[in-house]
This record gives C-alpha cells, structure tokens and sequence, in this order.
C-alpha cells in the first residue's frame, strides 16, 4: 500500500534545506552520501505499469461495451431460429404421422374388402 507523504521542502528555507540533506549548493553530495542514499532508498526510477495479460486485453475487446450489446442480440437471434425451426419440425414430423397415419387406413381399409 502506498503511504501518504508530506513534503514541506518548498517551503523552509534554503540553509535549512542544505543541512536537512547534509549536502553542498556547489559540490552537490559527496560519493560517499550518495551510495549511502542509493543503498537506503534504492535507485532514483519509477516502477513500470503492471502489464495486462493479451488476453485479458482481447477479452475486452471482444465483450465490452458495443460488442457486449452484438453478442446479445446475437443469442437472441439465435434462440428465435431454433424455436423457428423446432416448429417447423414439429409441423413436418405431425405431416409425416398424418400422413403414415392415413396411408395404414387406407391400406387396412383396402384390405377388408
């Protein structure tokens, strides 16, 4: 977790500055100072970004925001062409009974006379 810092450096004055950070206006600090601020505080960079996964990025891409609303409309077209189609299977298979149906009748019928 990142702490809250305060910062006060702009506004003392500058010998108290210059004492604060043990340090010369002209010279700037000695060798030894500095390594032993690079070994208490580390380098002087910032640390990069955490990176995003690819595929976390492609994932977003591919069900965020518009795309979500393409992939619902989708899935409801979808459902209306199966339920069309299962009616007309239903349909064609109450056809084919009608029609097996009937022709037995007629045979059974034919066949009594």
């Amino acid at each position: 977790m990142k702490k809250e810092v305060t910062i006060d450096d702009h506004r003392i004055p500058l010998d108290e500055l210059i004492e604060r950070y043990q340090t010369n206006i002209e010279e700037g600090l000695t060798t030894e100072k500095a390594r032993e601020a690079l070994e208490k505080n580390g380098p002087n960079s910032l640390t990069p970004p955490a990176e995003v996964p690819e595929w976390v990025k492609f994932a977003k891409l591919l069900f965020g925001g518009f795309s979500a609303l393409l992939w619902v409309n989708f899935f409801k077209k979808q459902q209306r062409f199966l339920l069309q189609i299962n009616k007309n299977l239903i349909g064609c298979c109450y056809t084919l009974f009608d029609c097996l149906w009937s022709s037995s009748r007629f045979r059974s019928h034919n066949t009594k006379r």
